[in-house]
């Protein structure tokens, strides 16, 4: 009588499938995914570090639906396989799956907490943090 179609989804025959909303509780969003990194050393990537422990600190963690490691020393890491699927070349990033069928990907933590969970990021770590994100295309003085 049941089918899965997937994790967020169950149908039943002649009717519509029902959608389980994320931990977060924001309406609209489906999931939400963050992975971060082992690098080939086997050490936590040090970006990864950080914003653990800012979600950590802002009690973000309980709105996260999922973790995932990209491992570089296992391409296939559930981690390696996500960032692939969604030509992801940065760690950490998050990835929100809309109830709408369109996902988002945030490899900046501030614009993630702004604007997916709503929350206010102090400027100065928020300007940190971009321009260590886009340290190959900034010009620096």
């Amino acid at each position: 009588m049941f089918r899965v179609l997937g994790r967020n989804a169950l149908r039943t025959q002649g009717m519509q499938s029902l959608r389980w909303a994320s931990v977060s509780g924001i309406q609209g969003i489906e999931r939400i995914t963050y992975v971060k990194k082992i690098k080939m050393n086997g050490e936590a990537c040090k970006k990864c570090g950080e914003v653990t422990e800012r979600l950590e600190k802002a009690d973000q963690f309980k709105q996260i639906d999922e973790v995932l490691i990209a491992d570089e020393r296992d391409e296939s890491s559930a981690g390696m396989a996500i960032a692939q699927k969604h030509s992801v070349e940065r760690a950490p990033f998050f990835v929100v799956e809309k109830a709408d069928g369109s996902v988002d990907i945030y490899t900046i933590y501030f614009e993630f907490v702004k604007k997916v969970l709503k929350g206010k990021a102090n400027e100065a770590e928020a300007l940190k943090d971009t321009m260590e994100q886009n340290r190959d295309v900034l010009d620096m003085i």
